[in-house]
């Protein structure tokens, strides 16, 4: 396909453009070598003519492993299950910032978080970024959104460009302001919306933040998963983590129902997944955002599309950063220009080409309570980490103190074994490219003084204040 020019970098410096080149062309130096860690490497059927109709449903805070379709030893995600039956589910897709709102700046741009700008939870995206929404909705499209957690407020994120109903009310039937909107009440808004408007090309974005914690028990009977990899979890937050991955569950079953009985129901395209997983106590780290380690980077990643083929599993490097660039490429739209993400329809047809991609990630401090945010060093693009996942090899930098973490996730997948020491020309291969990373360019959009006071006390409710 052709690229145009849907969009410009005025913020952008010569040094930036060097920047983003650099890590192409290791990358092409890494790629000259066998492909490692893949072997889906069977083209996929020709691409024909599809759905006219987007559905995009993010689970927020959704390792891959909690889901039962991913080897999960209970029985959390009959629907979605049944969801992946029904196209292609991709094995090694990964979040590149283990953040909600810039997680969802990435997947509805295909840029990463210093291309759009939102490099945390608070500040928004730069105006000039389009978005998958302000493309559809310049194409004629219906556009929707309805979200369930406060980081995506439109006043927090700037992802309502683009949508012509961009839900985010969190008040509830009590008439109080929440943090959070409990996915049953997304849903039924979500479904009215779709009912009103199936006759007509549409995009609909369904955000469920129910996995996020306080983790909330939903009195959900979960059995034991026949294919499950493991033993159940004993331990009581984990019980409840997948109550409510089952609870979100459920909300996708139902807006699939509906979706079903629609006349739209053979003209949509559908991609799930998630912004960024949960860590419980691996590596050290509880919750999100503050590391780079695989219980918060490894997320589900569903795409159903009848020219893709039905039940099949890829194990394709794939990201968050590919879900626009997928999208406009099956409507046959031509993509945003400088997208780091790739169209997995081309990808599926010659997987040798990608097996070897190198996907980044990253992480920057979380915002600062008030006195700090005061009289502290101002907000600069600067990550605390980034790292690089190519084939089962993933490398952890710290670019303050010069520090690598090399991994080998096919024999250590939960990356207990730093192999830096053993793996010294790994590990100055993957050093460049990191450090590279590490010092792109970031013009803020925005400040975190943007934030209100009722906005840095709802971040801080969440976890995402330092």
């Amino acid at each position: 396909m052709a690229v145009n020019a849907f969009r410009t970098f005025p913020h952008r410096s010569p040094r930036r453009g060097m920047r983003r080149i650099l890590p192409v062309l290791f990358s092409a130096v890494l790629l000259t070598g066998a492909a490692a860690g893949a072997t889906d490497h069977t083209p996929g059927p020709v691409l024909s003519p599809g759905p006219r109709n987007v559905l995009l449903i993010t689970l927020d805070t959704t390792r891959a492993d909690h889901l039962s379709c991913y080897g999960s030893p209970v029985l959390t995600s009959p629907h979605i299950d049944g969801l992946a039956q029904r196209g292609v589910r991709f094995s090694r897709a990964t979040a590149v910032i283990p953040l909600t709102g810039p997680g969802h700046a990435t997947i509805l741009t295909g840029l990463y978080p210093r291309d759009h700008g939102a490099i945390r939870n608070g500040v928004p995206m730069v105006r000039e970024v389009p978005t998958l929404a302000t493309i559809l909705s310049s194409r004629g499209y219906r556009t929707a959104a309805f979200v369930s957690g406060w980081t995506l407020r439109r006043t927090l994120a700037g992802l309502d460009r683009g949508f012509d109903t961009f839900d985010d009310d969190m008040t509830d039937r009590y008439h109080m302001v929440n943090d959070q909107r409990m996915g049953d009440q997304t849903a039924d808004h979500a479904i009215a919306w779709l009912k009103e408007h199936a006759s007509e090309p549409f995009f609909l974005w369904i955000h469920l933040f129910d996995p996020h914690e306080p983790y909330t028990d939903h009195g959900l009977l979960l059995p034991a998963n026949p294919t499950g990899l493991g033993d159940p979890p004993s331990r009581e937050i984990l019980r409840r983590y997948n109550q409510e991955i089952a609870f979100a569950d459920r909300q996708v079953g139902r807006v699939l129902r509906a979706l079903s009985t629609s006349d739209a129901a053979q003209e949509t395209m559908i991609i799930l997944t998630s912004d960024h997983g949960e860590a419980f106590g691996e590596n050290g780290e509880k919750g999100h955002g503050r590391s780079l380690y695989q219980a918060t980077q490894d997320v589900p990643f569903i795409l159903v599309h009848p020219s893709l083929g039905q039940n099949r599993v890829s194990d394709l490097p794939v990201s968050t950063l590919d879900v626009t660039p997928t999208v406009l490429d099956l409507l046959d739209l031509l993509p945003i220009t400088d997208s780091d993400g790739v169209a997995l329809g081309q990808a599926l047809q010659a997987p040798g080409s990608f097996a070897g991609r190198a996907i980044y990630q990253e992480t920057f401090p979380g915002a600062r309570k008030k006195f700090w945010r005061i009289f502290g060093p101002r907000l600069t693009g600067d990550p605390t980490l980034v790292a690089i996942r190519r084939g089962d090899w993933k490398a952890i930098f710290d670019p303050r103190r010069d520090r690598i973490e090399i991994y080998d996730l096919g024999s250590d997948p939960r990356e207990q074994h730093d192999l830096s020491k053993e793996q010294t020309v790994r590990a100055a291969r993957f050093r460049p490219l990191l450090a590279a990373h590490a010092e792109r360019d970031w013009l803020p959009p925005s400040t975190e003084t943007a934030l209100s006071d009722a906005d840095r006390e709802r971040l801080e409710s969440l976890g995402y204040v330092d």
